[in-house]
C-alpha cells in the first residue's frame, strides 16, 4: 500500500550521479524506475511502524521494538535517496502525500500472523532487497549511485537481521500455532513472481552500470536467497517435528515486492 501522489520537493536531497552522458531512454528509465522504488521505500516507513506496534503488543524485549522504530528511519532516508535520484534523472517533482491510515493500523496482533510476516516480508523481502542493492552498487559506475546503494544495502541486511530475531522469538515463544503458521508459509516460499523487465530501448549494460539490476540477475538473487530462507528456518529446533511432514511439498509463492502492503 503506497500514498496518494503529491507534487513537492520536500522529500528531495542532495546527490550528484552522472547523468548527462545518458540518452533521453535511458534517462527516463532511470527516472521511472527510481521514482517506483521511492514509493516503495516510503511504504515500508509504515510497514516498520506497524511491527513496532505488533511487537508492542504481543509484549516483544524492547531490542525488537527498538529495532523495528530504528528500521523506519532507515526508510525515510531510502526513500529521500530514490526520490533525489528519481528527480535527477529527470521525473517531475513528485513526493508522496498522504499513507492510508491502514497501512499502519491495521495490524493483526498476534504471534503467528507476526512470525509468518517476519518470515515472507523480513527474512525473504528485505533478504532480497539487501541482495539486489549490494549487487547494484558492486556493479554501478557512478559513485555517487553506488555510495547510496552501499548504504541501503547495509540497512537493508540490519533489516533482514531484526526479521530473523522476530522470527525466532515468536517460534521461541508462541507453540505450536506460531510453527504450524511458519510451515505454511514456506509451503509459500521460493518461486516468487519477481516483475522485473529490462525497459525497452534500453542498453543493458549500461543499466546495470547506473545502478539497476539485471532482471535476469534479479531472479536468480532472488531464488538464492529464498533457499537460503527456507534452510535456515526448517532448521530452527521449533520446526523439526514438521520437516517430515511438509518439507517436501511443492511450493508455490508470490513474493511481495518491497513496499507492498504487510
Amino acid at each position: 500500500m503506497t500514498a496518494v501522489r503529491a507534487s513537492h520537493a520536500a522529500w528531495i536531497d542532495d546527490l550528484t550521479p552522472e547523468v548527462n552522458p545518458l540518452d533521453a531512454a535511458t534517462r527516463d528509465a532511470l527516472a521511472h524506475a527510481w521514482r517506483d522504488d521511492a514509493f516503495a521505500e516510503h511504504a515500508s516507513i509504515g510497514a516498520f511502524t506497524r511491527v513496532a506496534m505488533q511487537l508492542l503488543a504481543v509484549g516483544a524485549p524492547p531490542e525488537l521494538v527498538e529495532g523495528a522504530h530504528r528500521a523506519a528511519l532507515d526508510e525515510v532516508r531510502h526513500a529521500k535517496l530514490c526520490f533525489t535520484l528519481a528527480s535527477l534523472y529527470g521525473a517531475r517533482w513528485e513526493a508522496p502525500g498522504a499513507l492510508s491510515p491502514d497501512a499502519i493500523r491495521g495490524a493483526v496482533c498476534e504471534l503467528p500472523v507476526i512470525a509468518r510476516e517476519a518470515l515472507l516480508e523480513g527474512c525473504l523481502g528485505e533478504g532480497v532487497a539487501a541482495a539486489l542493492a549490494r549487487d547494484a552498487a558492486e556493479h554501478c559506475d557512478d559513485v555517487a549511485v553506488k555510495s547510496a546503494l552501499t548504504a541501503i544495502a547495509d540497512d537493508e541486511a540490519r533489516h533482514r537481521d531484526l526479521a530473523w530475531k522476530i522470527l525466532g522469538w515468536c517460534l521461541d515463544t508462541g507453540g505450536d500455532r506460531v510453527a504450524d503458521a511458519v510451515a505454511d508459509a514456506l509451503r509459500a516460499l521460493s518461486a516468487a513472481e519477481f516483475a522485473l523487465e529490462l525497459p525497452a530501448g534500453v542498453d543493458r549494460a549500461v543499466w546495470v552500470s547506473c545502478g539497476r539490476v539485471d532482471p535476469a540477475r534479479a531472479e536468480a538473487l532472488h531464488e538464492a536467497v529464498a533457499t537460503q530462507v527456507g534452510t535456515r528456518t526448517w532448521a530452527h529446533p521449533a520446526m523439526a517435528s514438521r520437516v517430515t511432514a511438509v518439507a517436501r511439498r511443492p511450493s508455490t509463492p508470490r513474493a511481495r515486492r518491497k513496499g507492498e502492503s504487510r
